[in-house]
């Protein structure tokens, strides 16, 4: 008896955590890039159970547990805006962004904007990293900031496939820079960070190619300007989620109530 108690515990420990998972996809289906989470359980079984023929096969069950958190990395829907400094990615890969020279991070939102001093940063002033053009062909030997020179340059656009242009003041349009898109051998090993962010770790690798590629080349997906990646979260499936997460809650409650009764007629019994 006590062992469905306790493994009513674990089923309110597990519902707890799938709520957890889909109040947080809800919370996030507005926003920009997001990747809506899932969670697995595996049951937890006990060898105790000893008959006559031995103990394989006659494990005891005792109960749940949440064996991992992953994202759903299904493309979001890409919305026009009409912001001209917005860039999404349809495909694989993700932007580069830089904060204080020296943090690096990953991030599938792209809006951006131009600094006082005329960087692309995201919101938060960390700077978009990306290939300059030499003689106007594109190096991607080197992965710099991207930093306009408003002294030489003006009217500046972002083109499509991410390359930023800019008039340099005779009328001639000049390629400047184009957006570099990174991608891992396992993005599920990336390590989340507020804001929409991802960094690298041990369980993702290092980028695939070191300092990026173009846009829609070495499987990398394709940049858009004018346009933002929406949150890929179904708000119907967490709604049904969040039903059968709910109900599943309730019903490891009663179990634990019922046990609780059981026990109590119990011990009236031994009084």
């Amino acid at each position: 008896m006590l062992g469905a108690l306790y493994s009513g515990i674990t089923g309110l420990d597990a519902a707890s955590a799938g709520m957890n998972v889909i109040g947080n996809n809800i919370a996030n289906v507005n926003t920009s890039g997001f990747k809506g989470g899932t969670i697995s359980f595996a049951s937890i079984y006990s060898d105790s159970v000893r008959t006559l023929g031995g103990r394989a096969g006659n494990e005891e069950g005792k109960g749940v547990q949440v064996v991992g958190l992953s994202s759903i990395w299904e493309q979001g829907a890409l919305e026009s805006t009409m912001n001209p400094t917005d860039m999404a990615i349809q495909g694989n890969g993700f932007f580069q962004v830089v904060e204080n020279g020296t943090d690096t991070y990953y991030t599938r939102a792209g809006q951006f904007r131009y600094d006082r001093d005329y960087c692309l940063t995201d919101p938060q002033g960390r700077i978009v990293q990306g290939f300059e053009f030499v003689g106007g062909v594109v190096d991607t030997t080197s992965n710099v900031p991207i930093d306009i020179n408003e002294a030489i340059y003006d009217d500046i656009r972002i083109e499509s496939e991410g390359i930023i242009t800019g008039d340099d003041g005779t009328g001639t349009r000049v390629s400047l820079y184009q957006v570099s898109v990174f991608d891992f051998p396992n993005i599920d090993g990336l390590r989340k960070v507020s804001g929409s962010l991802y960094e690298e770790s041990i369980d993702s690798g290092p980028p695939l190619y070191a300092n990026g590629s173009l846009s829609g080349t070495n499987g990398a997906g394709e940049v858009q300007n004018n346009h933002l990646e929406m949150s890929n979260v179904d708000l119907a499936k967490e709604f049904v989620d969040l039903i059968v997460t709910q109900k599943a809650f309730q019903a490891n409650s009663r179990v634990i109530s019922s046990t609780a009764e059981m026990l109590t007629e119990v011990i009236n019994i031994m009084r």
